[in-house]
């Protein structure tokens, strides 16, 4: 959206809280759940957005009006396939996992206004590797968003996205030793690097409010499905035990905060309107009768006052300057 016309614009943190049900481990047919703790944002530029149990900082600041964004910066995930929640008994007897630690560049690119004013379409990649010794592997992970409102008080997202894997991930997680098929009953398997998945991942926000633009809470739903592939897919702990077909589901609320300043005092404000008057260096220093609030014509609560030393501000034609 244009600059300064939602809280999304400035610094910003949402945080949500949520129930998903998803498969007890890569591959599995029976489902669990659990909660899903959501934090995402931006601080002094730099925008940060969820990564499963893990997050990723794009440092690249996004500039006002693009048409073009570039996205860089580290990711940090946390797996936990495996390590505890599984159900199945026979897999289960395989052993307890690992929980591994995934850490590695992210990179993409973003176009804004594609087929509305406020709508963007991202591609952007993850590399990531193992650094807790649990698989020593390496995961890649492109996507493809596409992000809308639906009105001023929905939005939503709809995601395309892949992961690639190399031998000691596919290793790790899909093959069956001797020992593991005397201890399950399954048969010997070993499993080489290739893509493990392919899914989508649709998301909803609904603003309580009715205004997505303005923060506070929302309720956030959550749905996905993804399909197993290569040696993933053939191994006996997704086609004897499990599925090749993995759906995950989850709904929750979150709360938008924002730095906002309110509008005070005799003066009508506005800003991003045609202006009757435009003052501009007129005042070197904030005037008293100028307290912070949010201004009623511009209750995405945009910074109208300091904007930066010296003042620059809309006036109604019909408001009295002071002397």
């Amino acid at each position: 959206m244009p600059a300064g016309q939602t809280v999304f614009d400035g610094d910003y943190l949402t945080a949500g809280i949520g129930v998903a049900v998803g498969s007890s481990y890569e591959g599995s047919d029976d489902y669990t759940v659990s909660p899903l703790p959501v934090v995402l944002g931006s601080f002094g530029g730099v925008d940060f957005q969820p990564r499963g149990p893990g997050v990723a900082l794009d440092f690249i600041p996004d500039r006002d009006g693009a048409k073009v964004d570039f996205i860089f910066g580290p990711v940090v995930r946390a797996r936990f396939d495996r390590h505890n929640s599984i159900e199945d008994e026979v897999v289960k007897s395989l052993g307890k996992f690992d929980f591994a630690v995934e850490v590695g560049p992210f990179a993409g690119v973003q176009v804004n206004r594609l087929l509305n004013p406020y709508d963007s379409l991202t591609a952007q990649v993850d590399v990531r590797w193992d650094v807790a010794g649990a698989h020593d592997g390496m995961v890649v992970f492109p996507s493809l968003t596409y992000f809308t409102p639906l009105s001023r008080g929905i939005a939503t997202s709809f995601s395309i996205n892949a992961e690639y894997v190399d031998d000691d991930y596919a290793d790790y997680y899909f093959s069956i030793s001797p020992t593991g098929s005397a201890a399950s009953g399954l048969p010997t398997f070993s499993a080489d690097s290739g893509w493990k998945n392919v899914g989508a991942t649709m998301l909803t926000a609904v603003d309580l409010d009715g205004d997505v633009t303005n923060g506070g809470f929302s309720m956030i739903f959550l749905g996905g499905y993804s399909r197993m592939l290569g040696d993933p897919k053939r191994s006996p702990v997704t086609s004897i035990r499990g599925s090749a077909n993995q759906f995950f589901g989850a709904v929750g609320v979150g709360y938008t905060f924002a730095q906002t300043r309110e509008w005070g005092g005799p003066l009508t404000g506005r800003l991003f309107s045609p202006p009757s008057v435009f003052l501009q260096d007129r005042f070197p220093e904030p005037l008293p009768w100028l307290r912070p609030g949010r201004h009623p014509f511009c209750p995405s609560g945009a910074p109208l006052w300091p904007v930066s030393p010296p003042a620059r501000f809309w006036l109604e034609p019909q408001q009295r300057i002071p002397a």
